[in-house]
């Protein structure tokens, strides 16, 4: 899981390497224009041919830029939730626990803790050992800062439960510090 700073940094790079690459472009441009100003009897077509072919290779290094610089931005904008919605859905208490702070709250059907990450892991095991999950969607996300939040729907032992998480940047890792889990409300 790479890290947002290590993203940013990457992005900022690879928008200096856009720039360069840029200058570049408009340098040969230029040079093949006053080449073109300098040649006596020089064929207008071959001088267009290479600019063009100049401009094309650009061009090409350009977009294959961009697009990797937006896969860096939306692995950034990586969904942190994918992987915890999958590790819900599996009931996997021991994988979903490496995204657990140190200390976070847990609410599970209106009963409230403020714990460590090993009794939370033993809360859940509890949970998940009365209602075993079958799949979790998320349903809604948010995010502010270094935060962010979403609002989900776990099938587990045959109920809808209403799941929000809270999770928020840690030196540059995502950790849980809230899991609410109520009994869906019937629509």
């Amino acid at each position: 899981m790479p890290s947002s700073a290590v993203l940013t940094k990457v992005r900022i790079i690879t928008l200096i390497l856009i720039a360069q690459l840029c200058t570049c472009c408009f340098r040969i441009l230029y040079s093949i224009t006053r080449v073109w100003q300098n040649m006596a009897g020089g064929s207008l077509f071959a001088i267009l041919a290479a600019a063009m072919k100049a401009a094309l290779k650009i061009l090409l290094i350009g977009v294959a830029l961009f697009c990797w610089v937006r896969a860096g931005a939306s692995s950034d904008g990586y969904d942190v939730f994918n992987p915890i919605v999958k590790y819900f859905g599996q009931g996997n208490v021991d994988k979903l626990s490496a995204w657990f702070a140190d200390n976070l709250e847990v609410s599970i059907l209106s009963t409230n803790n403020d714990c460590s990450k090993n009794q939370a892991k033993q809360i859940l095991k509890t949970f998940f050992s009365n209602h075993n999950p079958r799949s979790m969607d998320i349903i809604h996300t948010a995010s502010k800062a270094n935060s962010k939040y979403a609002l989900g729907e776990l099938n587990a032992g045959g109920e809808v439960f209403r799941v929000t998480l809270f999770v928020s940047n840690c030196n540059g890792e995502y950790m849980i510090q809230q899991i609410k889990i109520d009994q869906a409300q019937i629509r």
